[in-house]
């Protein structure tokens, strides 16, 4: 009976070892699921990488951006600016819009630059690329251009070619001041600054010897003056600008010197005067040696050396009167 038992069991103990080993051996199966899985992180790549290769075209396209709006301000910048300074002893004089100071050059005739290649590099011209504007006090009807040879367009004031000069450095310089007895800076009237203005003996076709300038420009008075007294302002002296000077004048060969003087302007400028009158340009003479001003309304006269209306010896009559001064 023991033994019955006993055989009993070590029969139930094989069963149970039997069915723990079978149900290993089921289990090897679901580890096939899982071999399976590794297919999924092979397609995944590939699509992360097709989608940086497209972001990569954005910067391609990004250079459209062009700043349309740079051209637009630089032409705008280059249209020119004239306006009026009185830094310095100089008085009232013209400058550009960034405050540096203009000239004239006597060497010009009216609308006309006589100075081009190295003259031109040391003498830049005042250049607009639009019609030139004009600040507080000057007359924008004095403005206009002339074409250079280089098609390039210089502004010019009451008829005077306008130029910076390229060894003044910082706004209110005036190095070139009085350069070589021919460069000037401009007054607001139209007329060159002379630091010491001299003052002539030329000779007139008809009129006999007259008073001229430096440069050979004919001198006028103005009958309607008193003595040591302008009475040409404004409009009068834009069309007939005064010869101002900054020092005392200087008398040239058979001129007087004990006749020459100066009157402060309402401006604050010094007008040279002769024989007590005031003296002046006409902005109507196109170079050296014209006289047109003479007898312009029977009020405007070349002067002699005496300091008087130059006679008119052999002209057949007085000009008209061209604007009403």
């Amino acid at each position: 009976m023991i033994r019955f038992c006993r055989i009993i069991a070590v029969g139930l103990i094989l069963l149970l070892v039997a069915a723990a080993c079978g149900g290993d051996a089921t289990a090897t199966p679901i580890t096939q699921p899982i071999a399976t899985s590794t297919v999924e992180p092979t397609g995944l790549p590939v699509v992360t990488d097709t989608t940086v290769a497209a972001e990569t075209r954005a910067p391609a396209d990004s250079p459209t951006p062009t700043d349309t709006s740079t051209p637009t301000e630089t032409t705008a910048a280059l249209a020119a600016m004239v306006a009026s300074s009185q830094e310095g002893n100089l008085g009232p004089n013209l400058v550009d819009g960034d405050g540096m100071t203009l000239y004239l050059y006597t060497r010009d005739q009216r609308n006309v630059s006589n100075c081009t290649g190295g003259c031109a590099g040391a003498w830049p011209p005042l250049i607009t690329e639009g019609e030139p504007t004009s600040g507080e006090g000057l007359d924008e009807a004095r403005f206009s251009t002339i074409t250079r040879e280089d098609a390039s367009r210089q502004v010019t004031y009451n008829g005077w070619p306008l130029y910076l000069f390229s060894g003044d450095q910082v706004a209110g310089d005036a190095n070139g001041q009085d350069s070589g007895g021919v460069w000037f800076t401009v007054s607001t009237n139209g007329g060159p600054i002379q630091t010491n203005a001299a003052v002539n003996v030329g000779e007139g076709e008809t009129l006999g010897p007259i008073l001229v300038d430096a440069s050979g420009r004919t001198l006028y008075l103005f009958t309607n003056d008193e003595p040591s007294v302008s009475n040409c302002s404004g409009g009068c002296a834009r069309s007939w600008p005064p010869l101002v000077t900054v020092d005392d004048p200087a008398a040239g060969d058979g001129v007087d010197g004990g006749l020459l003087g100066t009157v402060t302007r309402e401006d604050g400028s010094a007008q040279v005067t002769y024989n007590g009158r005031p003296i002046y340009y006409y902005s109507g003479d196109e170079k050296p040696g014209d006289t047109n001003g003479h007898d312009v309304g029977g009020v405007w006269f070349a002067v002699s050396i005496s300091g008087e209306s130059a006679d008119q010896a052999g002209a057949a009559g007085g000009q008209a009167a061209g604007d009403d001064y």
